[in-house]
């Protein structure tokens, strides 16, 4: 699977997005702060580092991942293609 988001892209954040007994689904993107000293980083505002990841499991559920393979409670997960995918140009510095 090809990522949605690259490094340097800008996307907006609903922090209400989940309020109201709304919970997170497989596929959705989430983000949320973990303590830098977690991943040995500096944390970043006192609020630890940011981090934009796809949910690919939920609670009860069985993960595992091998060979680039997640399956879900023993059922490998069909790969759904995002779309085509070109690098940007690398800019010389």
């Amino acid at each position: 699977m090809l990522p949605a988001l690259v490094v340097g892209d800008y996307f907006v954040i609903d922090t209400r997005a989940y309020t109201a007994g709304r919970h997170p689904g497989y596929g959705d993107v989430i983000a949320f702060h973990v303590p830098g000293q977690v991943f040995g980083q500096p944390a970043t505002a006192g609020r630890g580092a940011p981090f934009v990841k796809r949910v690919g499991g939920l609670p009860g559920d069985q993960i595992s991942l091998a060979t680039g393979v997640l399956t879900v409670d023993g059922k490998p997960l069909p790969p759904h293609p995002v779309g085509e995918f070109a690098a940007p140009p690398r800019r010389e510095q």
